[in-house]
């Protein structure tokens, strides 16, 4: 991604410096008849004007690509957006969670999901809190549910391993 930005400041200091002076065609052959070098065969001061310029815009061009930020081709610009909507189906319903981002859960990168429902019953509300990590393409998926009411003494929480469409103990 950095040579592409560098490739394109060059083009644009290049095209820049290309069509700095435009000449009407008259002037066109009186420039090519001029001799860029004196007597003794050294560039005259125009030349090395133009050359210190060169150089002097090679080496700002330079500089601006290296404050460039360096950016990772990350997959979780693709996939796993802070506040995109994570829909997870399955034979028991279907849900809806919103993404957190990119963290670390048992060693491996996964996108994070997070969902929380509220289950009304004749004893009280039970919450339900779903967190959801998986990777690009579905094919690993951890699932930790956290189950707490009034009526519980403490909250619940099971984890789950899915590799592959398979529930892995």
């Amino acid at each position: 991604m950095r040579w592409i930005y560098a490739l394109f400041l060059v083009s644009i200091i290049f095209l820049a410096g290309c069509s700095s002076k435009t000449a009407e065609p008259k002037q066109l052959d009186e420039l090519e008849q001029e001799d860029v070098k004196d007597a003794q065969g050294e560039p005259t001061a125009e030349v090395d004007d133009a050359v210190e310029e060169t150089d002097d815009a090679v080496e700002n061009a330079q500089e601006i690509i290296d404050d460039l930020p360096v950016v990772e081709d990350k997959i979780s610009d693709v996939f796993c957006r802070p506040g995109d909507t994570y829909k997870y189906s399955s034979s028991d319903g279907d849900v809806d969670a919103i993404v957190l981002g990119l963290e670390n859960y048992k060693g491996k990168e996964f996108c994070k999901a997070n969902s929380v429902t509220v289950i009304p019953t004749q004893m009280g509300d039970i919450d339900s809190d779903t967190i959801y990590y998986y990777n690009e393409d579905a094919s690993e998926m951890w699932v930790l549910t956290t189950t707490s009411s009034e009526f519980m003494p403490q909250p619940q929480t099971n984890e789950v391993h899915i590799v592959d469409g398979k529930v892995v103990q």
